[in-house]
């Protein structure tokens, strides 16, 4: 599947004023994946390279994305779950990446459901997509770090206000 995802490290972290409640679902979408050949892929498991905290991915799915931007895509950090956006479960991949020069956008977005499972504030550093191609277990790796804050996290308010 290696497509186009974007380099580097980014965050997004739900600051201390929309701080994240105990167990609650929040959705982060608007990551896309693509192939870089035709075909398809089943993504089988998605979670962090490295979790700070405990911040699950308590569930995944994939949906074509056809629209611009904010046009019925899911944002980062929306508090609600797979079945309160009333997505369903998808979990293959068959769209191809465009060339670069393409004004064309088409991409799975991939949607992940977290919660934080502790007091303390929660990050997960580094998604990871696992998936078959071809019957061959792969990975890739999304520079991309998620935060839910906790409402009273002194060490690290610099981060959460």
């Amino acid at each position: 599947m290696p497509g186009r995802h974007g380099t580097g490290s980014h965050w997004v972290i739900t600051r201390r004023s929309s701080s994240a409640r105990l167990g609650h679902p929040y959705l982060f979408g608007n990551i896309p994946l693509c192939l870089d050949r035709g075909g398809s892929v089943t993504v089988t498991r998605v979670g962090f390279g490295e979790n700070l905290g405990d911040l699950n991915v308590d569930a995944f799915t994939l949906r074509s994305f056809h629209r611009p931007f904010d046009n019925d895509g899911v944002n980062l950090g929306e508090p609600i779950g797979l079945e309160g956006r009333a997505l369903s479960v998808k979990h293959d991949v068959s769209q191809a990446c465009q060339p670069e020069d393409s004004s064309r956008m088409e991409f799975a977005e991939l949607v992940l459901q977290v919660s934080r499972r502790t007091q303390k504030t929660a990050f997960g550093r580094g998604i990871v997509v696992t998936y078959l191609s071809d019957g061959v277990e792969r990975r890739l790796g999304i520079s991309l770090g998620i935060g839910l804050c906790a409402p009273a996290d002194a060490p690290i308010e610099s981060v959460c206000d």
